[in-house]
């Protein structure tokens, strides 16, 4: 019993992990995006608050 629960402890890290991941490689494009627009448009401004992108037009 007591292994079991220690399988699914194992899982739910594994799976947060994942998530974590995920997020990361969403933010980097997210940036990465951001860039781009900037440099594409010139008129585009964004920052940078908690992970998240904000948008500003200039």
């Amino acid at each position: 019993y007591d292994s079991k629960i220690k399988d699914y402890d194992n899982e739910i890290q594994n799976y947060k992990q994942e998530v974590n991941e995920m997020k990361q490689k969403l933010r980097q494009y997210e940036v990465q995006q951001s860039i781009d627009d900037i440099n594409n448009n010139g008129y585009r401004h964004y920052y940078h608050v908690n992970g998240c992108v904000h948008r500003i037009l200039v």
